[in-house]
């Protein structure tokens, strides 16, 4: 039996991808797909998808243009590389060409959705059942029955056409352009409807960071959540090996209008403290040396920041009507370069506050 697991984000992804299970299912009979739909409701969804890699002996990854970027497809492909090596993570490309591809998914061997290819994706996989290896003959004559099934679910897929939401800003730009201002640098940035701050997006960032981790956050509490103890819990050697590891926290002892600022919670102080508490006890556990790593800044933040090896995530600080700044957790973000123009200012951002809290209480009194 090979146990085949299915990874999708957004609709036509999904579609896709139960196109392919169900299609494979009859093409190659020892395969057992499952896709993260089969998620019951209420249960974690990292938690489920961890349990589930232990028992696969393969990854199917479906990309479309509009999801290349997207947290999940990181995160997930980021787990099937921990679990299976790279000749088993299958990314298939729809409406793309593997050139497309940047960042994880570009180490592995994509598949285009066309005939040919597809056949040496089924052929592949085959391969993988060892005793249980199905004749090649009886493989191809069910590749070619059912062929024509999943073709037309491709053709549908790959006639729908998403919603151009860069062409106003292509217009505004060419409008500024031909006004006499400068050309934007040429960059990649990619922006997020929703996600910051969620479990995943650590997950992806503490996979991804093989040089340094910075976080401006604010009480940082799911950093120091047990998701991410194993990434914690290696960081000591990581750290005398080179590398870098910072998080700024907001002083509980910050002027009261900037703590009114940060949170409307009434007892916004003691959740500060609390928070501080927990990551000092957890960085304890594992002899992370906590005063090194972490510092408290006063200044009122208007930007939030993580930022891994090159890659900087950013999110604004929005306030509601009263000046409190509203919740973070799971609004949008965006994703550049530090090597960009406005990268460097971000990462310059972060210098600025870790440099100005360098004379703050060190975070493991605060936390007293």
């Amino acid at each position: 039996m090979l146990n085949v697991f299915v990874s999708w984000s957004g609709d036509r992804s999904h579609r896709l991808a139960v196109a392919v299970a169900k299609w494979l299912e009859h093409v190659l009979q020892p395969a057992r797909p499952w896709i993260s739909e089969e998620i019951p409701k209420g249960k974690r969804w990292s938690d489920v998808i961890g349990r589930k890699l232990a028992d696969y002996n393969v990854g199917i990854i479906c990309v479309t243009p509009e999801n290349r970027f997207a947290p999940w497809i990181s995160f997930e492909a980021g787990a099937l590389s921990k679990t299976l090596d790279d000749s088993r993570v299958c990314p298939i490309l729809l409406g793309m060409e593997p050139g497309d591809l940047s960042g994880p998914l570009q180490q592995y061997q994509c598949t285009t959705l066309t005939r040919k290819d597809m056949l040496r994706l089924v052929l592949s996989l085959n391969d993988l059942l060892g005793d249980e290896k199905v004749r090649r003959a009886v493989v191809v004559n069910a590749f070619d029955k059912y062929w024509s099934v999943l073709d037309d679910t491709i053709r549908e897929l790959s006639a729908i056409v998403m919603p151009d939401d860069a062409a106003a800003v292509r217009s505004v730009i060419g409008a500024l352009v031909s006004g006499g201002m400068p050309e934007p640098s040429p960059g990649s940035e990619a922006h997020f409807s929703s996600g910051f701050e969620r479990h995943a997006l650590y997950d992806v960032l503490t996979s991804l960071a093989q040089r340094r981790l910075w976080v401006f956050g604010r009480k940082n509490r799911k950093l120091f959540d047990k998701d991410h103890w194993s990434f914690l819990k290696s960081l000591p050697g990581r750290i005398t090996d080179g590398f870098d590891f910072k998080v700024l926290f907001l002083s509980p002892e910050a002027e009261e209008h900037t703590l009114k600022c940060a949170h409307r919670v009434p007892d916004f102080c003691d959740e500060l403290r609390a928070s501080m508490r927990w990551a000092v006890s957890v960085m304890q556990r594992y002899s992370i040396p906590v005063d090194d790593c972490c510092r408290a800044y006063k200044l009122c933040r208007s930007i939030a920041i993580m930022i891994a090896d090159d890659a900087v995530v950013h999110a604004p600080v929005y306030f509601d009507e009263t000046g409190h700044a509203k919740a973070m957790t799971g609004c949008a973000f965006s994703v550049l370069s530090c090597n960009s123009p406005y990268g460097r200012e971000l990462e310059e951002t972060f210098r600025s506050a870790w440099q100005g809290a360098e004379d703050a209480r060190p975070v493991s009194r605060l936390a007293m």
